[in-house]
């Protein structure tokens, strides 16, 4: 059985993911600073970069057997790696960008619009789609058909990943 703080915070997850950026958007429209090329640049910019140059070098870097570099198993080596890749791509990436499409696009909104529009889809996408998961994967423990219904995982990665879900709560004390 889920516990309630768990699916309140998977909840509160969903909420946060798709509410802050819309929350945003309309505040900026209010002051008048929000540039719908900017923001709609900034989201191509997470999903070019950040979603498929990143992930294919982490395709070549990370074990897909667990959270580690191909090359070692320090966990040291493995969060500077992920630091580094995403301060490369997402950094290069917006620097490109302003660079090249918004070269006259450099006041205070287009830079806030752009930010919202990167961070935004990066909420939705990562935060957002992450809780509806998690949801999912909740009723289907509660339901009794999580290890039927992921049966193609190994029978280790379903119960690790059971024990996350159950285990995961809203808040700890």
């Amino acid at each position: 059985m889920i516990a309630s703080a768990s699916l309140a915070g998977i909840g509160f997850q969903f909420c946060i993911s798709l509410l802050l950026p819309v929350v945003l958007i309309i505040d900026c429209r209010r002051k008048g600073v929000f540039s719908w090329k900017a923001f709609w640049t900034g989201a191509a910019v997470f999903i070019l970069f950040a979603q498929v140059l990143e992930g294919a070098l982490h395709a070549f870097m990370i074990d897909p057997a667990g959270p580690s570099l191909k090359m070692t198993d320090h966990p040291l080596f493995y969060a500077l790696y992920g630091g580094l890749a995403a301060a490369l791509f997402e950094e290069l990436g917006r620097y490109l960008i302003f660079l090249l499409l918004l070269k006259r696009s450099r006041q205070f909104g287009d830079g806030v619009s752009l930010g919202i529009g990167h961070g935004g889809v990066e909420a939705v996408l990562v935060g957002a789609f992450r809780a509806v998961t998690a949801f999912i994967y909740a009723m289907m423990i509660d339901n009794g058909t999580f290890e039927t219904n992921l049966s193609v995982l190994p029978p280790k990665q379903i119960s690790q990943l059971k024990t996350q879900i159950m285990e995961t709560g809203f808040c700890r004390t």
